[in-house]
């Protein structure tokens, strides 16, 4: 059996519009390579250190597979465009 794998985005949005496109495209693309979306918070407590984004995200793939397979997905590559020309991300 595949071991799960886990993505994890900080991002500062800057132009909701493009990101609302974003989302719009995403979230069927993500449906279709098995993921689940386990956390999504705009207000996370930093413990410690000073790594800040105003949105954390952590997703769940079901294999490294499936995450590489919607990474790399031609379907995204204009998604990749949006998420860049709307927000500052890490």
């Amino acid at each position: 059996m595949a071991r799960p794998a886990y993505m994890f985005i900080g991002i500062d949005m800057h132009d909701e519009a493009v990101m609302a496109q974003y989302r719009e495209g995403a979230v069927p693309l993500l449906d279709r390579f098995g993921c689940r979306i386990l956390a999504l918070d705009d207000a996370a407590d930093l413990l410690d250190g000073t790594y800040r984004r105003q949105r954390l995200i952590l997703l769940a793939f079901p294999s490294m597979a499936e995450a590489r397979g919607f990474w790399d997905s031609p379907d995204y590559a204009p998604l990749k465009r949006l998420r860049e020309k709307g927000s500052a991300q890490d």
